[in-house]
């Protein structure tokens, strides 16, 4: 817990302003390379080290598909520009990779459907200006991608920009504890934003909220399991070894998970395992989807074991406590206290990679870049949204900042 004592809120406003008057807004609005900018080409085939290198051909096709997709791969050449960027020096938990397709609809334990981030495998401690920027780039190369005009592509940013501001100066004022509490329910009645919607545009929201409400563990069994006898298989073949060793060190780490989740998965029994392909910038890192079928009723859970690497924007911040430099905790003990349904570190294997555990996307409905090139409020609405989102992780974490 921070030993800080409350501040005051005068002195807070003056070091605010202290801190704007020594890096003002204008010196934000324009970029150039610097001069000893490395080659972006390089950076990428160094972000390659580590992964598995017969998934690296792969990586690279999904790379090249658009300039949206290398954006959201290549997360180490915007850390390296990011870091050469004007900061006021104040750092918080950031996302570290919050690009616009890493929003969504998430199911939380208490199976709300949420409108929130959800990756945060580049989750670290740094200047919040970064994960704006990377939103706001990602929303504007997106919208050229489709096709969007340069002013409506202006107006997507500055809305963006507008709502990260007035959701931060709302959230202030609001306790930790009931800060922690906050959630954006993902109906259109419960997303706040001052932009109003259609009828059809409504009707688009409601019905993404609808698909995600319908995902289930149980859905997704039929699509990448087929029946054996009274029990399932991965379509997937895995090699026998390898399922083994995962499947024993899974069963064997549950055992050490205190409280309700274990009496939870007690109940549950692992019966296969496969390698899982993971996005586009995750693709080489080591992920396993495991099946577990329930031993009173038979029903399925599945759980992604992931591999965690380290985060591109690391070399550039200070460095993590101790308890967060093994990467799987830092994954899980980011800024989302719920995103998923069970989140936690683990080592698996014999090579000591750090892993972590989490329920599989059963209600995972990302936001769709392709949205950006829809009706003009319903892309205000978006971008309104996702930068409320963001704005609402850089307030959970404070005690963590440095």
């Amino acid at each position: 817990m921070s030993s800080q004592s409350p501040t005051n809120t005068d002195a807070n406003y003056a070091n605010g302003h202290a801190l704007r008057a020594a890096v003002p807004f204008e010196s934000h609005a324009a970029w150039q390379p610097a001069a000893d900018r490395p080659d972006p080409v390089e950076r990428v085939l160094g972000d390659n080290a580590g992964r598995q290198e017969r998934l690296m051909p792969l990586r690279m096709q999904r790379m090249s598909e658009s300039p949206f997709a290398f954006l959201r791969c290549a997360t180490t050449v915007m850390a390296w520009d990011l870091a050469k960027s004007p900061s006021i020096g104040h750092n918080v938990m950031i996302d570290g990779d919050a690009h616009i397709n890493n929003f969504g609809l998430f199911r939380t334990p208490r199976q709300d459907v949420v409108f929130d981030l959800n990756d945060f495998d580049e989750t670290l401690v740094g200047p919040w200006k970064w994960d704006l920027k990377r939103l706001t780039a990602s929303i504007n190369v997106a919208a050229r991608e489709n096709d969007v005009r340069a002013d409506g592509r202006e107006r997507a940013v500055r809305s963006a920009c507008a709502a990260y501001r007035t959701t931060m100066s709302q959230l202030w004022q609001i306790s930790p504890y009931d800060l922690w509490q906050m959630r954006g329910y993902a109906s259109a009645t419960h997303i706040d934003v001052p932009t109003k919607l259609d009828a059809d545009e409504k009707a688009t929201i409601e019905k993404t909220v609808d698909k995600a409400m319908k995902r289930s563990h149980a859905t997704m069994l039929a699509k990448v399991a087929e029946p054996v006898g009274k029990s399932w298989r991965f379509v997937a073949i895995l090699d026998a070894a390898e399922k083994a060793h995962v499947a024993d060190g899974l069963r064997a780490y549950l055992q050490t998970i205190a409280g309700e989740w274990r009496m939870m998965l007690e109940r549950y029994d692992v019966v296969d395992v496969a390698h899982r392909v993971v996005g586009v910038g995750s693709v080489g890192t080591r992920a396993y989807l495991v099946l577990l079928i329930g031993l009173a009723l038979g029903d399925p859970l599945f759980m992604q074991v992931k591999e965690g690497i380290m985060p591109a924007a690391l070399p550039f911040v200070p460095p993590l406590d101790e308890p967060y430099r093994h990467q799987g905790r830092r994954v899980v003990h980011g800024p989302a206290p719920d995103a998923k349904f069970i989140r936690c570190p683990a080592r698996l294997d014999h090579h000591l990679r750090p892993r972590f555990l989490r329920t599989a996307d059963e209600a995972d409905s990302r936001l769709d870049s392709r949205r950006l090139a829809a009706r003009r409020n319903l892309r205000l609405f978006i971008t309104r949204g996702v930068s409320a989102c963001c704005s609402r992780v850089h307030t959970r974490a404070p005690a963590i900042r440095r």
